[in-house]
């Protein structure tokens, strides 16, 4: 229990906007097979179909990109900057600004860690959010390890990430 935050990928299918193919995704669920969701599920779209999970399965055409646990900061930003101050556990489509808008402001904290008014560049560029088990809000060790671990993840979507055949989106559940 507690905030559960992920960056997903999702193919581009011409003819089909990202809340469509959103939506045919967590239809995917229902199905117990690629047969039973023929005629359902659009062709172009089901040739995107994998079964995911490890202990517990389903179908699915996105797939995880990026995960955090309680990294409530981060969160915080893609509420504000990609959500529009909504944070109600919906998928968002996310944009390569938005990852370089996201790295860059990572990287502003990261930088001013050590500096006298570190932590007043924190509380400005990534405040902490307190929310229902949403983790630790002090401007500590987890905090910035957070954030390496953010600027890392970051870092490898914009060297791997195909933006232009995949949507990439953030979902939290909390």
């Amino acid at each position: 229990m507690g905030l559960d935050m992920f960056l997903k990928s999702m193919p581009r299918v011409k003819g089909y906007s990202f809340e469509q193919l959103v939506k045919l995704d967590d239809k995917m669920r229902e199905f117990d097979s690629l047969n039973s969701m023929k005629g359902i599920i659009p062709n172009v779209v089901l040739k995107n179909v994998k079964k995911v999970g490890k202990y517990i399965t389903w179908y699915s055409i996105s797939e995880q990109v990026a995960y955090w646990r309680k990294a409530n900061q981060i969160h915080r930003w893609f509420v504000n900057i990609v959500q529009g101050g909504e944070d109600d556990c919906n998928p968002y489509e996310v944009t390569k600004d938005h990852v370089i808008m996201l790295l860059n402001d990572v990287k502003t904290v990261l930088g001013a860690k050590s500096k006298k008014d570190g932590i007043s560049v924190a509380q400005e560029v990534l405040p902490t959010q307190s929310g229902f088990y949403f983790g630790n809000t002090e401007y500590d060790n987890l905090y910035y390890r957070n954030l390496e671990e953010t600027e890392t993840m970051l870092e490898k979507i914009l060297r791997t990430f195909d933006f232009e055949n995949n949507y990439l989106y953030y979902r939290s559940s909390w």
